[in-house]
């Protein structure tokens, strides 16, 4: 089978629309919406896995038997039958068993021989899209930067591999005003051509990414996220969203992720803030307490306050949107509202407008102390996580 017509089409013209098709609006309605798995399982290079999610948009329209892509120089509108099609998936538990994927651009197939072929002469294998702009040689991870403007099909097909795992992904082919960043590790594995030969590979493979869009009103500095199943459970997602962070400190940006998070969104990242807001607490740019500070909670006088700190100062040390940081301390557990007049606080959160330029701790009074960081409760949150920085600064390629 030719492999430029089976990787380099998968029914996407130049400008990143597939050709010759007008949507309807029952065709609209189902095309790449539901809600149950149609794709069993992927093999992405030598790794097979279950999907997470459906994905429609690798078939045709209301014909769930065929890939779209090998009907790209075909006129196939006659056969969108939404009968055929109802009929199809209520016989069908999946459209498809396999969805074999080339792990160095993502290009699919349903035929494993056509794959193993391109794999083996894959562009991308030699000569990685973008250009780098983070590298840790000693844990042999870097990441890259991919215009979509500029990588299409690589980036649309990554999107539509992505959907499988990400069930609110809904951007596929117009990636113009997206940037993706791309995390690439060592592979080093057997790839089997064929039954008789066996070629061994060591080179760099895509692991996971981010996209960020370039025009965004919000400031967002993560439109989506994923790590792809074979290397979860690696760290590798907190590191790509402490690039983020970097990028946006860059940029002199206050930033975060774009809301609402995924279920696992959520999880990666109330972790990394609590871990970051801890780190910075502790040890960081928040951290001037002494150790006799820090005794202070055996002090029931309110006039013993350490230090008096704004939301808004604690995001402009970090980056984050104060959102994001309430949602991280109360996940940390270390906020309290003041319930008596003798209770210990170590930091105060106010909103800036309320605290005159040059006003000293001791014009306020007792009633204007509300909600309280507890240090004690940042120790001991921290105390049995690991809070070390999981990016190196001198490792990252900005400029």
């Amino acid at each position: 089978m030719n492999d430029q017509h089976n990787y380099d089409t998968n029914g996407i013209d130049d400008d990143g629309e597939r050709d010759g098709e007008t949507e309807t609006e029952t065709e609209k309605d189902l095309y790449g919406i539901l809600d149950k798995r149609n794709i069993e399982k992927v093999v992405l290079g030598d790794h097979e896995f279950d999907t997470w999610y459906g994905n429609a948009v690798y078939f045709l329209k209301n014909e769930p038997q065929e890939l779209a892509f090998k009907f790209m120089n075909k006129d196939v509108r006659s056969r969108n039958n939404l009968k055929k099609f109802l009929e199809f998936d209520s016989s069908h538990k999946y459209w498809l068993s396999k969805l074999y994927v080339c792990d160095s651009c993502f290009k699919y197939t349903d035929d494993e021989l056509d794959c193993l072929k391109h794999r083996s002469m894959c562009k991308y294998k030699i000569k990685l899209p973008g250009r780098t702009v983070y590298k840790d040689d000693s844990k042999k991870i870097s990441i890259r930067k991919v215009k979509g403007k500029r990588h299409k099909l690589f980036c649309q097909n990554l999107c539509l591999f992505a959907k499988m795992f990400l069930n609110n992904k809904s951007v596929f082919f117009s990636l113009d005003h997206y940037d993706f960043y791309m995390m690439y590790g060592d592979c080093n594995e057997t790839n089997k051509i064929s039954t008789n030969d066996t070629q061994k590979s060591n080179y760099l493979i895509p692991k996971g990414f981010f996209s960020r869009e370039l025009l965004s009103w919000d400031n967002n500095n993560l439109a989506c996220i994923l790590i792809f199943p074979p290397f979860q459970r690696q760290k590798l997602g907190q590191l790509l969203i402490s690039f983020s962070y970097e990028l946006s400190r860059f940029e002199s940006l206050i930033s975060g992720p774009e809301h609402p998070l995924s279920e696992f969104g959520e999880i990666g990242y109330l972790n990394y803030w609590s871990k970051y807001l801890a780190r910075e607490f502790l040890e960081g740019s928040l951290a001037n307490s002494t150790e006799q500070d820090i005794k202070l909670k055996e002090n029931d006088n309110i006039n013993d306050i350490t230090q008096v700190i704004t939301l808004e100062e604690i995001s402009i040390k970090t980056g984050f949107r104060i959102d994001d940081i309430l949602m991280a301390l109360e996940y940390m557990g270390c906020l309290a509202e003041k319930k008596n007049r003798n209770i210990y606080k170590d930091y105060e959160l106010k909103n800036q407008n309320d605290i005159q330029n040059n006003e000293k701790l001791s014009s306020l009074s007792s009633d204007s102390y509300d909600v309280v960081l507890l240090k004690g409760k940042i120790q001991e949150w921290a105390s049995t996580r690991d809070i070390s920085r999981s990016i190196i600064k001198e490792n990252l390629l900005l400029y």
